[in-house]
């Protein structure tokens, strides 16, 4: 994915109604020390039928403008728990739920990243 996608906009523009978000932590390292925040894949579910790279290029990355130091929140890992929201009918709608720990470990992850895996 193209890091032009990337975005802190509290909205982004789709060119339909097939996308939507998947809350996932987001890893990113800055003044040698790593930090994690909190991201959306957005993603057009139509578009992934066909080319799940196309789809993955179509819509804008929101990431939170705010992120923490994973020194800080390593020690407590297995408790977080990321949760996402949609609105309908004017109403906040619990979208999306679950342990950090059921995606794969970030220093692993890393690790993947660096070959060393």
């Amino acid at each position: 994915m193209s890091a032009s996608r990337i975005t802190t906009a509290t909205e982004i523009e789709t060119s339909g109604e097939e996308s939507s978000g998947e809350v996932e932590f987001v890893l990113a390292q800055w003044d040698g020390e790593l930090w994690i925040g909190l991201g959306s894949d957005h993603t057009d579910r139509k578009a992934e039928t066909y080319n799940v790279t196309v789809s993955k290029q179509m819509c804008e990355k929101p990431i939170a403008s705010e992120f923490w130091a994973f020194a800080d929140v390593a020690p407590h890992w297995d408790q977080l728990v990321m949760r996402s929201f949609i609105e309908e009918g004017g109403a906040r709608i619990l979208y999306q739920e679950g342990s950090v720990t059921a995606m794969q470990d970030p220093l692993a992850l890393i690790k993947g990243y660096e070959g060393k895996a």
